[in-house]
């Protein structure tokens, strides 16, 4: 009997690990292939950022940050996978803690025509202010989003070299924001958020 036991827990051993092993290829052919669309559709997101408002939040290293996401012409978020959004000027993880540091974080509701919006508004020293607009992510195409409640956030990239730390995200907490940064995969696209 401790035989039949024994090459069942290897037969499972070696099932298990086969479908991992398929369900994460899976996950990165699908985000792949959600990029390689997005490249396709030509996506024109370089125009999109040559026309963003930045706003002076009072930082020490006079980075300025985006008033918001990166919308297309319709005031849709544009969402990237990390690979087109490391070709434009995404904050650094420095750049991000630098804001968690010195700028006030607070949750929002505004009425976008019928519809509630959240959001997140970061308030520098000097009173200026840019917002995060929760938007959850998009994977394989199909946009993954948090509906508001205690746990919403949102996120975006950030251009570093760790693995560990290559996004932010802010959480609405019963406290006020957690604001925290980790590692996403990368197949996911995100919404954007630039510096100067």
């Amino acid at each position: 009997m401790n035989d039949l036991k024994e090459r069942a827990i290897k037969y499972a051993e070696v099932k298990v690990k086969e479908a991992l092993t398929s369900a994460i290829a899976q996950a990165y052919i699908d985000g792949y292939s959600a990029g390689w669309k997005e490249r396709e559709d030509g996506t024109s997101v370089v125009s999109n950022a040559e026309n963003v408002k930045f706003i002076d939040l009072g930082l020490p290293s006079g980075t300025l940050w985006a008033e918001e996401y990166l919308h297309d012409s319709n005031h849709n978020l544009i969402y990237l996978p990390y690979g087109a959004a490391s070709k434009l000027n995404i904050p650094s993880l420095l750049q991000w803690e630098e804001l968690k540091r010195y700028c006030k974080f607070e949750y929002q509701v505004i009425q976008r025509g019928k519809k509630n919006v959240c959001f997140f508004v970061c308030t520098g020293k000097n009173g200026h202010s840019i917002k995060f607009e929760w938007s959850g992510n998009v994977h394989a195409g199909q946009n993954i989003y948090d509906r508001p409640n205690s746990s919403s956030k949102t996120q975006s990239w950030l251009n570093s070299s760790s693995d560990n730390h290559n996004c932010f995200f802010i959480r609405h907490t019963k406290e006020g924001a957690e604001l925290s940064e980790l590692s996403e995969f990368i197949g996911y696209s995100l919404p954007v958020m630039i510096v100067k």
